[in-house]
């Protein structure tokens, strides 16, 4: 990936994460009174390895910019 590459998709997946973040607080708020349904438990797993993906995208983004 070339530097004007990662440039071009930086705030993309820097929203894309900030996105991933506030799914994780929304379905971690309704399992912490172990009210919450697998269904939730399930999304949480899946917003939390989407955020953990995309971490990683960003920090490869910072490392081909610079």
């Amino acid at each position: 990936m070339t530097a004007q590459e990662a440039k071009i998709i930086l705030p993309l997946v820097k929203r894309e994460y900030n996105h991933a973040l506030k799914m994780i607080e929304h379905y971690k708020d309704l399992t912490m009174d172990g009210y919450g349904t697998d269904r939730q438990a399930t999304a949480l797993m899946k917003w939390e390895s989407k955020a953990d993906t995309l971490e990683r995208m960003l920090n490869y983004i910072d490392d081909a910019i610079l």
